[in-house]
């Protein structure tokens, strides 16, 4: 479905650039870096809305990656928007946005630029 193929392109966007925003910061620059962080919660926002609006056939066509569990990370990285887990959204910067990305390079359409 086509709408599938749109939404998981911007899941890729999403995992690169929060990916980019943290480029190079250690844990600790982050935590202390309330920009970089605002940035990085827009794209994981944006990351788990997306997943949450793809069709159950496309995902159960991609068993890899847990739909549910990426939807339901945003939860446990906000506790109210005045209280975010810099660890867990740390965690998602440099473990899951980077497998995510990895897979979804492997099933979306590369386009030419």
């Amino acid at each position: 479905m086509w709408k599938d193929d749109a939404t998981a392109a911007d899941i890729l966007l999403a995992a690169q650039d929060i990916q980019q925003f943290a480029a190079g910061m250690t844990r600790d620059k982050f935590a202390s870096d309330r920009f970089v962080q605002s940035g990085s919660h827009i794209q994981d926002h944006r990351l788990r809305r997306g997943s949450k609006t793809l069709s159950d056939e496309f995902r159960e066509q991609h068993p890899q990656i847990n739909w549910k569990q990426v939807a339901g990370m945003r939860d446990r990285c906000v506790h109210g928007y005045d209280n975010i887990d810099v660890d867990i959204v740390w965690q998602v910067i440099t473990d899951d946005a980077p497998k995510l990305e990895e897979y979804l390079k492997t099933i979306i359409p590369q386009q030419p630029l």
